[in-house]
């Protein structure tokens, strides 16, 4: 989507930077997860395509938390020309 919409961006990304967003990532989300009720869900959205900031975020979670991942799931948005979504729902395992 956001590449749709702006071309010229694609030209300037640099793949070396995927590492940086998982980090900052990873931070935004284990210090949200501190709110999170024992009974509660965790509703995990990026509009990254990149597994290093989805699967890999929701993974890592899971390893260092106390958190299960109960569904991850991709949605399209090119023939809206939106944003494609990754969402993913953590809870307390």
């Amino acid at each position: 989507g956001t590449w749709a919409r702006t071309p010229e961006q694609l030209y300037f990304f640099q793949e070396k930077h995927i590492a940086e967003y998982q980090k900052k990532q990873i931070a935004i989300a284990k210090n949200a997860l501190q709110s999170l009720a024992s009974a509660g869900k965790f509703i995990y959205i990026t509009c990254s395509v990149f597994a290093a900031e989805n699967e890999a975020v929701v993974s890592i979670l899971e390893k260092e938390g106390q958190y299960k991942c109960t569904s991850q799931q991709y949605y399209s948005g090119a023939g809206q020309k939106a944003d494609t979504l990754f969402v993913a729902v953590l809870e307390h395992s």
